[in-house]
């Protein structure tokens, strides 16, 4: 992903310690992803609890449930609606955060819709996965993460450079 710093005249004016928008590490942009698609659920009428601990559940061949609750796993998002319908929600930061988790096709049996949220880079990657996979019933949401410019920076009307979510 690339980034980029906006600078508006009365922040090149400024000192440029000042006015550079740090890139977000990994750890923060799976923050920001996790509570921007929280506030989407939420806007929905979802009720969001974000890592949620959960049984560890395996679904046998022979269509035999076995629920685990020895390992410690959190979904990095939960949202259930009015109608008792449950969506989990996986914050992946790349593709390899993507390959070592192993844990994501146990939670399937806890829900009626199951997302993957990265960034669009990573969500094609997923996307792509999924469908060599053959994993039906998974979603992916790309969180593009964009530097805007929020006006013409003066301190007098308190606009500065900041950080907008986009959604598509």
């Amino acid at each position: 992903m690339q980034f980029e710093t906006f600078k508006t005249p009365a922040a090149k004016r400024a000192r440029a310690s000042d006015t550079t928008v740090k890139p977000l590490s990994k750890k923060e942009q799976v923050l920001v992803m996790s509570r921007y698609v929280g506030s989407y659920f939420a806007f929905k009428s979802y009720a969001v609890v974000r890592e949620c601990s959960l049984p560890v559940v395996h679904v046998s061949k022979n269509g035999g449930v076995v629920v685990s609750r020895l390992r410690n796993v959190r979904a990095d998002l939960m949202a259930i609606n009015h109608r008792h319908q449950s969506v989990i929600v996986e914050t992946k930061s790349c593709p390899a955060d993507f390959r070592s988790d192993d844990k994501w096709e146990c939670y399937l049996p806890l829900c009626n819709k199951f997302y993957f949220a990265a960034d669009p880079k990573t969500a094609r990657y997923i996307r792509d996965a999924l469908v060599e996979r053959k994993a039906a019933g998974v979603g992916v949401i790309a969180v593009a993460l964009v530097f805007v410019d929020y006006g013409s920076g003066d301190a007098a009307c308190g606009r500065k450079e900041g950080r907008k979510v986009l959604w598509f």
